[in-house]
């Protein structure tokens, strides 16, 4: 019996993933886009990364995975250096992400597209999968059993077989979502997952990421412009404005941060930075 080995079937005592990130700094063209970044994610932490547009939260979500390298500091994850390791390995290392805008492939099904995220965690060589063996066709069962597993459980099952366009803005997200997941990560990063939602489709994403982080024993890190649902999920912040952390706490001491409120523009105190 073929089954689709997982980092928690590979070792008995898996831990959720610490992130540090240490004086990293990146600049584009004489533009500071980052500065001394200095932070630890805990493991098992659901962890927020704020600031105003153009702060540097998505280039530092790109270092992190691979995509940018800093020109100075590092970026561990459980202790190993991610900052010389290539985009594609690094998820062969726990960390999985969605991506702010819609990501998935039009002309495959929700199904098949959620099955293109067991690439980023399987060794076996598409070679394989190209020759005549055996074996291939029960491996393909397996992943396509752990997709509708994960469908599922994202209140997805119904739309297996359907093409992503067939789906409304906030399903679709739920797909990358379901995609992120079965690359089997310990570290999940989030890039503006409410971004175009309902109000009614970002509560519903709330309980969604509450459920995954309990049942996937997951390390979260989200950017995220939609205060309420950062408020709401998350138990630690991480602030940047123009490159820098100003704050780094739980949500109450952040929300009144004469700091934070100042890069929002001096928005109101008794409400969280929008």
């Amino acid at each position: 019996m073929i089954q689709v080995a997982t980092r928690r079937q590979e070792s008995v005592a898996v831990k959720a993933a610490t992130l540090d990130v240490a004086a990293v700094s990146l600049s584009f063209g004489g533009v500071q886009a980052l500065e001394d970044v200095s932070f630890t994610v805990a493991p098992r932490s659901k962890c927020a990364l704020i600031g105003p547009n153009g702060a540097g939260k998505t280039t530092l979500f790109n270092c992190i995975n691979g995509l940018v390298q800093p020109q100075s500091g590092s970026i561990r994850l459980n202790s190993e250096e991610l900052t010389r390791v290539r985009p594609h390995e690094v998820f062969s290392k726990g960390i999985s992400r969605t991506f702010q805008g819609i990501a998935l492939v039009r002309d495959m099904s929700v199904l098949e597209n959620v099955m293109t995220g067991a690439a980023m965690s399987q060794r076996r060589g598409i070679v394989a999968s190209g020759l005549a063996i055996p074996s291939c066709s029960a491996f393909e069962r397996a992943i396509r059993s752990r997709a509708l597993d994960i469908l599922d459980e994202l209140g997805l099952g119904h739309a297996a077989r359907l093409m992503p366009g067939d789906l409304p803005f906030g399903t679709q997200k739920r797909v990358e979502l379901a995609r992120a997941l079965m690359a089997d990560p310990t570290f999940l990063m989030l890039d503006e997952p409410a971004n175009g939602l309902t109000s009614e489709e970002v509560e519903e994403l709330g309980r969604v990421l509450e459920r995954i982080w309990e049942q996937h024993d997951l390390t979260l890190l989200l950017v995220e412009h939609h205060m309420g649902l950062v408020m709401s999920v998350s138990n630690d912040i991480v602030v940047l404005d123009a490159g820098k952390v100003i704050a780094h706490a739980d949500p109450a001491s952040v929300r009144n941060n004469p700091d934070v409120i100042a890069a929002y523009l001096g928005r109101r105190r008794s409400g969280a930075p929008e």
